[in-house]
């Protein structure tokens, strides 16, 4: 059941594949789920990155992974065979995740 919810909050939140998009979503199911081994990926996980993409995670991707975390619907709580149909923007509104600005 933990790799299920894992596979659809990557999809569902991260919007970047790279180490910055994973370490974006660690950061997000850290702050839903408070369970260490996210809390260990979000702390050690920037070490991969460049100086930029950890900048970027300071200034974009934490304040976006607070902000939603407490704005989603728990994540561990969506029933995502349901939606299989469903598109991810659909999804992503009816559980009230907004993705990050980038830019």
């Amino acid at each position: 059941v933990r790799a299920c919810v894992r596979a659809c909050v990557c999809v569902c939140v991260v919007c970047v594949h790279s180490v910055f998009g994973e370490v974006v979503a660690k950061w997000f199911e850290m702050l839903q789920t408070g369970l260490p081994m996210c809390a260990l990926s979000s702390f050690f996980g920037p070490l991969q990155m460049t100086m930029s993409e950890q900048m970027q995670l300071l200034r974009v991707g934490v304040p976006w992974a607070v902000q939603a975390s407490t704005e989603a619907q728990f994540f561990m709580n969506v029933y995502y065979e349901r939606h299989f149909e469903e598109s991810l923007d659909s999804l992503r509104g009816r559980i009230g995740l907004q993705l990050p600005r980038l830019q």
